[in-house]
């Protein structure tokens, strides 16, 4: 009974920060209406230079219309989607994530819109591959330290080495009640002050728990 009752409290907890995140996530919508808006932009701008005689004389300047368009509604759509996804903190506990998650959005979203730029004014693919590859690297690195504190937090939610309210002391230095277990950090209050500990630093690491 003492699995499903940690089941429950981890699905209890976990619902909750869900709820609030849905509650916050009017940004993801906001980036999603931005790309569907420049999407029907730019068809209505093409649509607009195609049929009508007046702007025939006008053609040459298109790419840059196109371009203008691009840079306005789609960074508008890029840091949307960035402050949508900063709000997955609520979920995970700690804000590393959720800034970590923003970041990486903001990396491949701006990075899609140089895509998109080359392609307008078709610039060389050999300097949009170069950029490319510098943004995949900066993700990746990105990527990877997420994933490894994310996966030594997940194992510290199922295994619960320690639970909410009870008081700790962590790395050999860090002691304080346990307010929050999250995927990428750990929260103590101590003396009023809330310490924020990677997950990854506690996998591995002595656990010394206090008796009440």
């Amino acid at each position: 009974m003492d699995a499903v009752d940690r089941i429950d409290d981890i699905m209890d907890e976990y619902a909750e920060k869900t709820a609030i995140v849905v509650r916050k996530s009017r940004m993801l919508g906001l980036g999603i209406f931005y790309i569907i808006l420049l999407i029907a932009v730019l068809m209505l701008t093409e649509w607009l230079f195609r049929t009508h005689e007046l702007l025939f004389p006008y053609q040459q300047y298109l790419p840059f219309i196109y371009a203008a368009e691009v840079l306005g509604l789609g960074a508008l759509a890029v840091e949307s989607l960035g402050r949508g996804a900063a709000d997955v903190r609520s979920v995970v506990g700690g804000p590393g994530f959720g800034h970590a998650l923003k970041a990486m959005v903001r990396v491949a979203g701006y990075g899609v819109l140089l895509s998109i730029m080359a392609s307008i004014f078709n610039a060389d693919p050999a300097a949009a591959l170069t950029i490319g590859g510098f943004l995949g690297l900066v993700a990746g690195l990105a990527v990877q330290h997420v994933l490894g504190n994310a996966v030594a937090g997940v194992f510290l939610i199922l295994s619960r080495p320690f639970r909410l309210g009870e008081r700790v002391k962590l790395l050999g230095k860090y002691e304080g009640m346990v307010k929050d277990i999250g995927v990428m950090y750990t929260v103590l209050e101590s003396k009023g002050d809330l310490i924020y500990i990677p997950s990854n630093k506690i996998v591995g690491d002595i656990i010394v728990k206090r008796k009440r």
